[in-house]
């Protein structure tokens, strides 16, 4: 009897290993659904800011960004995340009727566009949208800098056709 209890032992192990990750994967996964839901529900809604005579409503705007922020502290350097943070901040600049407010409110727009170029430095488009941020922004020093290496950037990921 006790010999069977021992051939079994590693069967149990086994199986025991994969229910405990079986259930880390089902957690995961309802973790990364929940986070593309929220993801698209923000991005849905900020595509349709200036669209037309469309002008969100002050709770609509309040839950887009409280949905950007959670979703910023489960993955802070997630590049759509912080481009969609990006966006979003332009167009509170846009709206905003206090001029310091909207200086630093593209600030953080050219802040969250950049970290989201740090994890993805050839993607192009991230960087035109830099650019554009940059030209509504302050002239800093920081700022300039940032777009001379911008415009470097934007050169070096041009692609050149032979004539």
């Amino acid at each position: 009897m006790s010999n069977t209890l021992n051939s079994s032992a590693p069967a149990t192990m086994v199986l025991v290993v994969v229910l405990v990750l079986s259930v880390v994967g089902v957690v995961r996964s309802a973790s990364l659904m929940r986070q593309n839901l929220l993801f698209t529900r923000a991005q849905t809604e900020v595509s349709f800011w200036g669209r037309g005579d469309y002008h969100p409503e002050q709770k609509t705007i309040a839950r887009t960004v409280k949905q950007l922020e959670s979703l910023l502290l489960s993955a802070p350097t997630q590049p759509d995340y912080l481009g969609l943070q990006a966006n979003a901040a332009v167009w509170l600049a846009y709206w905003s009727e206090d001029g310091a407010a909207s200086t630093r409110t593209v600030q953080q727009a050219v802040s969250s566009q950049y970290a989201a170029l740090q994890t993805r430095p050839a993607h192009r488009y991230s960087w035109e949208k830099l650019e554009e941020y940059l030209a509504r922004s302050a002239a800093t020093e920081q700022n300039i800098a940032l777009a001379t290496l911008t415009q470097s950037r934007l050169s070096a990921l041009t692609v050149k056709t032979s004539p």
